[in-house]
C-alpha cells in the first residue's frame, strides 16, 4: 500500500470498528488520486495558513 492511500485505510478501520460510513470505503485505488485532488480544492487553507502566520507572528 502506498502511503498516499492511508486515509482509505483509516476509513475502512472506522468502518469496522465503528460503524462509520465513507464513501473512500469503497472507492478503487485508481479513483482515489482524483478523489483527493477535488476535495482538496474545498479545503480553505489560506484561511489557515494566515491564522498560523498571525499567530505566531511570522
Amino acid at each position: 500500500m502506498s502511503m498516499g492511500y492511508w486515509p482509505q485505510e483509516v476509513a475502512k478501520v472506522l468502518k469496522n470498528t465503528l460503524g462509520y460510513k465513507h464513501k473512500l470505503v469503497g472507492m478503487k485505488q485508481s479513483q482515489l488520486s482524483q478523489y483527493f485532488h477535488e476535495e482538496m480544492q474545498k479545503v480553505p487553507l489560506e484561511k489557515f495558513i494566515g491564522k498560523v502566520i498571525l499567530e505566531t507572528g511570522d
